[in-house]
């Protein structure tokens, strides 16, 4: 891998990382709500179908739950290699949720999916400017 390849892999940890935030101080049940309102805005953006989402939901459970066991793992005092693994699988967790997303989602919805990843990654960057 060269250095751009493994800056922009870093990159894209952290921002799923972000975005996950808000749910570390969160309780169980926030998170199951967390997933829902994720899903519903996705719905709302994409003009899912009920077939769709139901696809997509249990999906998206997943993915938090996955990212919860992650949290979990590892203590907030970790070295930086454990957070360097961390990252990497919150990467692997996101990347999988993405590549069962996309086969349900028409070429359209593909397409709106990618700008608000965009967007998403644009608003982690400008909050991380402002605060850093």
């Amino acid at each position: 891998m060269n250095y751009a390849t493994i800056k922009r892999a870093i990159a894209s940890l952290l921002a799923v990382l972000i975005c996950s935030m808000p749910v570390f101080a969160q309780g169980t049940s926030d998170r199951a709500d967390d997933a829902r309102q994720k899903v519903e805005a996705i719905k709302e953006r994409l003009h899912l179908t009920d077939d769709q989402v139901a696809k997509i939901k249990p999906l998206a459970q997943q993915r938090q739950d996955q990212m919860q066991a992650l949290r979990g793992t590892y203590p907030t005092t970790a070295s930086r290699d454990d957070k360097q693994k961390m990252l990497e699988e919150a990467k692997r967790i996101q990347d999988n949720f993405e590549s069962q997303v996309e086969p349900i989602l028409n070429a359209d919805q593909v397409a709106e999916w990618q700008k608000m990843k965009e967007e998403w990654r644009a608003a982690r960057q400008n909050a991380r400017q402002q605060t850093g």
